[in-house]
């Protein structure tokens, strides 16, 4: 072909495509390009269009969308710095032909023209509500007028519409449905019926446009029909597409919780989520996670695969206090079972992701405390450190600085843990700075720290019996008779007060050897009781 020819050729094309801008004949483009040959006809475009200029690329779009070449379509749009209305309605329509709905619905976002598109595109995407929100405002694109309505429909009887869908649907039927809209129509129906509360006729609906060739809408009434997790297994290998692997996942998920698989059931929610973000499913998945949690720990399951279940999807507890209360819940019934290690660690998902503030302080001292007893008092210290903040009660400061003292007794830092306590007032505080004096040798203050717990609770004859030891370690025999006379009344008649007598006005040899014999004597009884 000449490049003259090529050129009226082009003109002839752009004149065709510009005569009713987008919505231009297709089908006088795709006989005239048969009548020159494709690739010649092509030619012809890209030669015009190779200088920029916006009605011959344009044109260009247009050729390429006679012959359904979406991808094509799509680039040579996308070439034009500055797309009038007509580009841009081209570009939207491409976008959804070639199924790439995200990409469309933001590409039309904000044009009034364009909202149908927009509508259609979201309904794709699950995201019904929204996509209702946008039919109400939106009309139908040139050449979708049954698409549109049947959109229109879907996205209604999803978002809970149900006479808005019906009215879409009619309007849908009213203006003639090509055959392959047929299983759509009627799964669309039963779902209609279904949202009625009439699952006899939903179900019949379904059956009939599960008998269509395999597409979308045939495959997703089956998947409506199925009422066993392994069918759907073998509808997954006959159809792929995303409507219906959402619908698919959805369906599974229901099904395997309600047959207590909570392992397949939550993991074919998780998929929905983190597939279909902008679906009206992702957040049904994620409340239908959240509200059945709490159930893990009265099945049948075992303890450790409870925890390991209720951990890997922690993140789908309901927001707010709710899901706060039930992860506490949860951390305590780990903490029942001797779980430590688990139960910090759902504890430490709520201080670090969850909570704020106040609560967080509260929260990160339960948490230091059962990593205390899964045996990591390091973890513990790093989970004080990391929330400590001015305004906390009392009560709560006690509590943290108790445990945290505790953590550095364990790390064997009973200097440090000692400083810590240096103003100990309550008796929980006083017996772990005694202990630590204790465990440090240090017998002269871990005996004034007996005798004080002993003068608090007389009836904590372990506290005078090291109260009584430690003076005497202490060289103190003028506390020691102090103590133990002061003691007398509280143990008399008791095997404790015998022990104690039993100390003094001996060497110290002779302490050691009598009080060692007769306080394994007096414990050793008491174990084998």
């Amino acid at each position: 072909m000449t490049a003259r020819a090529a050129f009226f050729l082009a003109a002839g094309l752009l004149a065709l495509s510009q005569g009713a801008a987008h919505g231009a004949d297709r089908a006088a483009i795709a006989a005239q390009a048969a009548n020159q040959g494709f690739a010649a006809a092509e030619e012809a475009h890209l030669q015009a269009a190779s200088g920029g200029e916006a009605a011959a690329v344009l044109s260009l779009g247009e050729f390429y969308a006679a012959h359904a070449l979406w991808p094509e379509t799509i680039a040579a749009i996308r070439r034009l710095r500055s797309p009038g209305e007509n580009a841009e309605a081209l570009l939207v329509e491409a976008l959804y032909r070639f199924e790439r709905y995200r990409d469309a619905a933001a590409a039309a976002e904000g044009k009034f023209a364009l909202g149908g598109y927009r509508a259609m595109a979201l309904t794709r995407l699950g995201a019904y509500a929204e996509a209702a929100a946008a039919f109400a405002k939106a009309e139908a694109p040139l050449g979708f007028d049954a698409d549109y309505h049947l959109a229109s429909a879907e996205a209604h009887v999803f978002s809970g519409d149900g006479a808005r869908a019906l009215k879409s649907l009619d309007s849908a039927a009213a203006g003639g449905l090509p055959n392959s809209a047929t299983a759509r129509f009627q799964f669309l129906r039963g779902a209609i019926y279904l949202a009625q509360g009439d699952g006899a006729r939903a179900r019949a609906q379904f059956q009939r446009a599960s008998k269509h060739p395999a597409d979308d809408w045939s495959m997703r009434a089956e998947a409506a029909l199925t009422e066993k997790v392994d069918t759907l297994e073998r509808l997954s290998l006959r159809w792929r597409s995303a409507p219906f692997d959402r619908d698919l996942a959805m369906r599974e998920g229901a099904l395997a919780l309600a047959g207590a698989d909570f392992a397949r059931g939550f993991a074919a929610y998780a998929r929905v989520a983190a597939r279909f973000p902008n679906s009206d499913a992702a957040l049904a998945a994620q409340a239908a996670i959240g509200a059945r949690l709490g159930d893990l720990f009265s099945a049948d399951l075992t303890a450790e695969d409870a925890a390991r279940l209720f951990f890997a999807y922690v993140s789908f507890a309901p927001p707010g206090r709710e899901g706060d209360a039930l992860i506490r819940q949860a951390a305590d019934r780990l903490r029942a079972l001797g779980l430590y290690a688990d139960a910090a660690a759902l504890l430490d998902h709520q201080v670090s992701k969850r909570l704020r503030g106040l609560e967080r302080s509260r929260v990160a001292a339960d948490l230091a405390e059962m990593q205390l007893q899964a045996k990591s008092p390091d973890a513990a210290l790093r989970s004080l450190r990391s929330t400590r903040i001015a305004g906390l009660d009392t009560e709560t400061n006690a509590r943290r600085r108790l445990i945290e003292a505790t953590a550095l007794a364990r790390l064997g830092k009973n200097e440090a843990a000692a400083a810590l306590l240096e103003a100990a007032a309550s008796p929980s505080e006083r017996a772990l700075r005694a202990a630590i004096h204790w465990e440090a040798r240090r017998w002269s203050a871990a005996a004034d720290d007996y005798a004080f717990l002993f003068a608090a609770t007389p009836a904590d004859s372990e506290a005078a019996l090291r109260a009584a030891t430690a003076f005497l370690l202490a060289g103190d025999r003028a506390g020691y008779r102090d103590f133990a006379n002061s003691a007398a009344e509280q143990l008399s008649g008791t095997r404790e007060g015998d022990l104690i007598k039993s100390m003094g006005d001996v060497d110290r040899d002779a302490f050691l050897s009598t009080f060692m014999d007769k306080y394994h004597a007096l414990y050793a009884d008491k174990a084998a009781r």
